[in-house]
């Protein structure tokens, strides 16, 4: 397939002109396949196909795809969603679904996403609301916004607290479950997006959002480069490797060939028990990690954990990182979890490279995952590039 480069300015801002080149796709199947096909097929394309056969292999797809389907969820038993591998030229949305970023946060992430060939959309508010945010209705707006814009990935600039209050108005985002998926990214009060996203059946990347990374401020992540995030974004690399340690002796023998990893923040995913972006655990591992909380307060959201139905039928979990000052009471925490877990044969694992740390390191969630004998965890990220050979499609669970 050719790729042709066209020579185009875009002006961020009244004092700096950046050119970039945007692509164009000679074969038209390839833009961007949003029309009809947002359904599960698995179909090799053969870029030697006539054009006229091509069309009529998406009519057919388009017409199937049409039917309705009897489904109550999107469980693991069905493949995950993929998304679209980023080239030069390619947009990225930075949000700020939670807290205002400091601007020069801001603008040292629109540089670093220009250096790496991308186009920076910014979608943030800076003016204070409620609570020194900005207003629910501008952050609400904003997100909704970037996701019908023409970023193929949405990243978030910051954390903090108030992204869960975005779908409070759950309507405004319905028709998004029949779109070629977009890639979020980011972590801590961004988990709130992160489970939006996966009740949807999105894949998502749990990671460092724009501000806090070794390239940008040092507040948190300060160890952690945005390198391996864009080795992901273009396709380079598709499968991720992690050593788990194993923390009870079912951990250590355990094996699960075809998971999904699902969670974020732990407070986020108690708090969205009994709401429409609660997890779905059964079958998948459970991933949770925290920060700034008291041990015997981080106790209660996994006694909630244990007491409620949340855990049936989890298959593990894994414990990320839980940055704060009260060591003790997390590792009190940890060992009475730990314990209870067990009882319920439930394995546990932990990697502290996970998290709000000096490392917190790319993890994809809603994507197809397995956890080798000894704590290998094998999970893929889920995009395809326009070049490869295998695109997926997947019939929409309405």
């Amino acid at each position: 397939m050719k790729i042709l480069g066209k020579k185009t300015e875009y002006l961020f801002n009244k004092s700096s002109r950046y050119e970039v080149y945007q692509l164009n796709y000679k074969n038209k199947f390839y833009e961007r396949l949003e029309n009809k096909i947002s359904c599960f097929y698995n179909i090799t394309i053969d870029n030697s196909l006539v054009k006229m056969a091509m069309k009529f292999i998406i009519l057919i797809l388009g017409f199937f795809a049409s039917l309705p389907v009897n489904s109550s969820s999107s469980s693991s038993s069905t493949l995950p969603l993929k998304w679209e591998s980023l080239v030069p030229g390619d947009k990225i949305a930075i949000v700020a679904t939670s807290n205002i970023p400091n601007e020069g946060c801001l603008a040292k992430a629109r540089e670093l996403l220009i250096v790496h060939n991308f186009i920076p959309l910014i979608f943030v508010h800076s003016t204070p609301g409620e609570f020194g945010r900005a207003p629910i209705e501008d952050r609400r707006q904003d997100f909704y916004n970037a996701l019908k814009s023409e970023a193929k990935v949405i990243w978030a600039i910051r954390g903090g607290r108030g992204a869960s209050e975005i779908f409070e108005e759950q309507e405004l985002f319905a028709g998004f479950r029949a779109k070629l998926p977009k890639l979020l990214i980011g972590f801590s009060d961004f988990t709130s997006i992160h489970l939006w996203a996966n009740s949807i059946g999105w894949p998502s990347l749990h990671g460092i959002v724009l501000s806090y990374c070794l390239e940008n401020s040092h507040v948190v992540n300060a160890r952690t480069s945005i390198a391996p995030y864009i080795d992901i974004l273009t396709g380079k690399t598709r499968e991720l490797t992690y050593q788990l340690q194993p923390e009870n002796e079912l951990a250590r023998t355990c094996s699960i060939e075809t998971t999904c990893v699902i969670g974020g923040n732990s407070s986020l995913i108690q708090r969205s028990i009994g709401t429409e972006t609660m997890p779905t655990i059964k079958g998948n591992v459970l991933f949770i990690e925290d920060i700034g909380e008291e041990g015997s307060r981080l106790n209660e959201v996994l006694v909630h954990f244990s007491r409620s139905s949340f855990l049936k039928e989890v298959k593990a979990i894994i414990w990320g990182n839980f940055e704060s000052k009260d060591v003790a009471g997390i590792a009190d925490a940890k060992t009475l979890f730990i314990g209870k877990m067990t009882k319920k044969n439930i394995s546990v694992f932990s990697a502290d490279f996970f998290g709000h740390g000096a490392y917190n390191y790319p993890l994809p969630l809603n994507t197809t995952a397995r956890i080798e004998v000894g704590g290998k965890l094998v999970v893929r990220t889920n995009n395809w590039s326009l070049g490869g050979e295998q695109l997926s499609f997947r019939k929409v669970l309405l």
